[in-house]
Formats: structure tokens, C-alpha cells, sequence
């Protein structure tokens, strides 16, 4: 009995060891925090790539819109189809846009117009200046007439002659209404035919 209290007592008086096991939370804080700085310039990597992507998708979605949902108007001049007269449909409204455009109204002002002797008439009356078109379809065209709405010139007797078209039109989607004009100036060739060519600002 006396032996069992010795070593009861020697047990008592030794050290304790404890071994001290990370718990696997604590080894991962550790790595990680050592390997924050570069994690760090990974994430701000991606990031970079993916706002790059983003913006990329922006502004194609963007052109995308403007393209296929803005109009594209124009107004161009045409082949004469009577040589002698320079106004008898000289011109030709162009709807090149993928939509078509409702409400265009039209509205013109022949500003001068010269003859071969030299007279000059400013502020030509035009009869029905204006002209409302309920709608023109996507690529589509119109046509503008200006015969019995101006004056009566002599065939021929015509020098040169200045006209102004203004116009405004809008959208079915939104029903943005947009407004715009050009300037003609009518000439004759080398070959002595009337030609309109548009007015450049």
C-alpha cells in the first residue's frame, strides 16, 4: 500500500504535457492571411476583366439601340425627270432606318431664284409649303414635288436657285419627335442640264 502512495505522489509532483493541436480553422486564417496579398492581386485581376467585359457589353448594347432604333432620314436630290423643269420632283425623302417615322411634316422656302437674263426674285412664293406625310416606312422613300407649288418660271429661262427644306418627324416607340433641315442650290452642267446639289454649311 505504502508503494502505490510513493508513485500516486511522484505522478502528482511531474509536469503535465499538453500537445496543442491547431484546429483546422486556425491553419486555414493563417494561410490565407499569408497569402492575402496575393489573392489580392488575383480578385483585383478579375475584377478588372470582368468591368472590362461590361463596359464592352454597354457600349455594344448601346450601338446596338442607336443603330436599329435611330432614324436615319435624308433628304436627297434626284434625277430630273423633266430636263427643263428643276422643280417637277427633284427630290426624294430616304428612310434608311430600321424603324419607320410617323408625322413628317415638311416645309419649304425657295429663298432665290435667278434667270438666264439676270432678274433676280428673292423669297419665291411656294403655294402648299407645307406638306404633312402620315408615315414612311423602314427603308423606305417619298417623293417631293414642287410643280404647281412655285411660281411659274419660262422653261429654261432659270440661272440658279436656292431652296430650303425643313422637316421634322417622330418615332412610334418612344414618340421622340426629331427636326432637321438642308439647303439645295439648282445649277446648270457643262451639258446645260439642270442639276440640285445639296448646300454645304
Amino acid at each position: 500500500m505504502a508503494k502505490r502512495k510513493t508513485n500516486q505522489t511522484n505522478n502528482k509532483n511531474k509536469p503535465i504535457r499538453r500537445t496543442i493541436t491547431k484546429k483546422p480553422s486556425t491553419l486555414r486564417k493563417t494561410q490565407v492571411g499569408i497569402l492575402e496579398p496575393q489573392k489580392k492581386r488575383q480578385l483585383i485581376s478579375v475584377l478588372k476583366i470582368r468591368n472590362s467585359f461590361f463596359a464592352f457589353l454597354a457600349i455594344a448594347g448601346f450601338s446596338f439601340g442607336i443603330y436599329n432604333f435611330y432614324p436615319h432620314i435624308s433628304i436627297q436630290e434626284t434625277t430630273l425627270l423633266q430636263s427643263n423643269d428643276p422643280f417637277y420632283y427633284p427630290f426624294v425623302i430616304n428612310n434608311t432606318g430600321n424603324i419607320k417615322v410617323k408625322n413628317f411634316v415638311l416645309s419649304l422656302n425657295l429663298d432665290e431664284v435667278r434667270l438666264q437674263n439676270g432678274t433676280l426674285y428673292k423669297d419665291v412664293l411656294v403655294s402648299n409649303s407645307f406638306e404633312v406625310i402620315p408615315q414612311i416606312r423602314s427603308k423606305g422613300s417619298h417623293p417631293i414635288n414642287l410643280i404647281n407649288r412655285v411660281v411659274y418660271f419660262p422653261p429654261g429661262q432659270i440661272k440658279t436657285a436656292k431652296i430650303f427644306i425643313n422637316y421634322k418627324y417622330s418615332i412610334p416607340i418612344l414618340g421622340i419627335q426629331f427636326s432637321d433641315s438642308t439647303k439645295f442650290v439648282l445649277f446648270k452642267d457643262s451639258f446645260n442640264a439642270y442639276k440640285w446639289k445639296e448646300y454645304q454649311y
